[in-house]
């Protein structure tokens, strides 16, 4: 069991300011953004959130399609003199760590390295790509830790175990920091090389984050502000409000999902620059805009999805 020797600041998934001591959890504290939820048509779907604690702030989405998952972060931001790190993955090593980079070259991992990004590291069938320069720290070592470090009832025996750790380093004194990492598991090592998502990051930004996966016709959006965003297939997409919209177009349809992340009941007015036909919908032909109006829910279903199936075309 990974839990007496984890790294606590390094928690998969999280960006934390780095340190000697394990962070502080306030017992009952919440998040200090209200912008944090998913959206999903059924078969697809994302999160996003709005990330501050203290010093540290960052918006952090997560779109998933077929083969695997595309991690986002931008606006990172910290005026400490402590490194930020965002953790890709810390988890028990069961096999060889292998690290890639563009030009073809492999080579294993034992121990501690730091590498530069484009580049794409392989453990236990999951390959993890970084598509552009970023700096990465991959281990893979054993760590040392207790169980009375996480509940003091417990006593202070060591234990260890080997363990696999990969994170980008964002430095410190951090402005507008950002991050990109593509994960796709259920690959082997042979395959490793030359794995991809196929998804096109199309705005990586505090304002708006976005990702089109071309097999699928999907474009997953953040918007943590009023905006557009010119979507693949289907022109410019604008929405006066910030939401999470999922778009995806099978043949003449186009499944649009849409929530709330502040999970409070909304209109949402979306505008595309395509001629669409469905419920909520209305053509503006002078403008070449359809106009689509979404009510979100309140109550308990308040943060929920709600799906409109669309038909493209006159």
């Amino acid at each position: 069991m990974i839990f007496p020797v984890w790294d606590w600041r390094k928690l998969p998934g999280t960006t934390c300011i780095q340190g000697d001591e394990p962070p502080r959890a306030r017992n009952g504290a919440r998040g200090e953004s209200a912008f944090a939820g998913g959206c999903s048509d059924g078969m697809y779907g994302f999160a996003a959130m709005g990330f501050k604690r203290d010093s540290l702030t960052a918006r952090k989405a997560w779109l998933f399609n077929d083969k695997g998952y595309v991690c986002l972060g931008a606006g990172i931001a910290a005026p400490t003199e402590e490194t930020v790190h965002t953790s890709v993955n810390q988890c028990l090593g069961v096999s060889d760590v292998v690290a890639g980079g563009p030009d073809g070259t492999a080579r294993t991992v034992e121990g501690s390295a730091e590498l530069q990004g484009p580049a794409w590291v392989w453990q236990d069938d999951v390959v993890y790509s970084v598509p552009s320069e970023q700096t990465l720290v991959v281990s893979n070592a054993v760590q040392h830790g207790s169980w009375y470090s996480i509940n003091h009832t417990y006593d202070k025996e060591d234990a260890a175990a080997a363990v696999f750790s990969l994170g980008i380093s964002h430095g410190s004194a951090v402005r507008d920091g950002t991050y990109e990492y593509h994960v796709i598991p259920g690959t082997g090592l042979a395959e490793a090389p030359a794995a991809q998502l196929k998804a096109r990051t199309l705005s990586n930004t505090p304002a708006l984050q976005a990702v089109h996966s071309d097999d699928a016709g999907l474009t997953q959006i953040a918007f943590y502000e009023a905006g557009r965003i010119d979507v693949p297939d289907i022109g410019t997409v604008e929405v006066d409000k910030p939401c999470l919209l999922q778009v995806r177009s099978t043949g003449n349809q186009m499944v649009v999902a849409a929530s709330n992340p502040v999970n409070e009941p909304m209109l949402l007015q979306v505008a595309a620059r395509s001629r669409v036909r469905g419920e909520g919908c209305t053509w503006d032909g002078q403008a070449g805009i359809t106009r689509l109006e979404i009510q979100l829910p309140e109550g308990q279903m308040a943060g929920s999805s709600v799906v409109r199936t669309l038909t493209r075309g006159r």
